[in-house]
């Protein structure tokens, strides 16, 4: 059995609401950890849509790698990861939470909740919330396609109360043509707001599972 040290770290995206973006979060947040130097990272898209295991296909880069297998080889998968040197290795979910969704987030070292800031997305991210503190992961939550500021600002009002919010991710246009190129927004315009809001969500994410050490403000005497 591979060394603890030498497993990956498990990134899982789940959310039980479908449309909030968990495949396009998953491409940029590893490109976004290879451009920070720290891959090589693996995908692995359990979602019968196999939208990301498409996006990979489709590009001509070799990074981010892709691992392949079923649910129920995952532990094998992660292994055989880390013992071929991968360091993070992120899962993308199905829009749901049944019994093959909890089996992933078993593995997860943190959960990112994906959502949208309507009233149904909300009541589906309560539902995620539950699961994932039912097998006590550490979780946060991420706003995504925000549109408006005031609709936004109620929505992470609400799930403040419930966990922290790793980032808000605004409407862009990039995401999708990216996307429609198997790429993605650090890719594309990686110094566009949309790429800067990633990397804001990477380094939550980074320092939350320990791959990166917190920033300190330097004091003031």
């Amino acid at each position: 059995m591979t060394d603890q040290k030498n497993r990956p770290v498990v990134i899982v995206i789940a959310s039980q609401k479908g449309g909030v973006g968990k495949s396009t979060l998953c491409a940029n947040l590893a490109l976004a950890a290879e451009q920070e130097g720290l891959g090589p990272v693996a995908l692995f898209d359990a979602d019968p849509q196999q939208s990301l295991a498409g996006w990979y296909d489709d590009r001509e880069q070799e990074t981010p790698l892709l691992a392949a297998g079923a649910i129920g080889q995952l532990d094998a998968i992660i292994e055989r990861s880390g013992e071929a040197g991968i360091r993070l290795f992120i899962i993308d979910t199905p829009p749901s939470i049944a019994n093959a969704t909890d089996d992933i987030l078993r593995r997860a070292d943190f959960v990112l909740i994906p959502t949208q800031d309507g009233r149904p997305d909300l009541r589906a991210a309560a539902d995620t919330v539950e699961r994932v503190r039912t097998l006590g992961k550490k979780f946060a939550f991420v706003l995504t396609f925000i549109k408006g500021s005031a609709q936004a600002a109620e929505a992470a009002k609400v799930l403040s109360r419930e966990g922290q919010i790793a980032s808000l991710i605004g409407h862009r246009m990039i995401f999708k043509t990216a996307w429609n190129t198997a790429s993605a927004a650090v890719e594309a315009e990686p110094k566009g707001k949309a790429a800067s809001e990633i990397m804001e969500l990477w380094r939550f994410v980074a320092t939350e599972t320990g791959m990166i050490k917190p920033t300190k403000k330097k004091e003031r005497i």
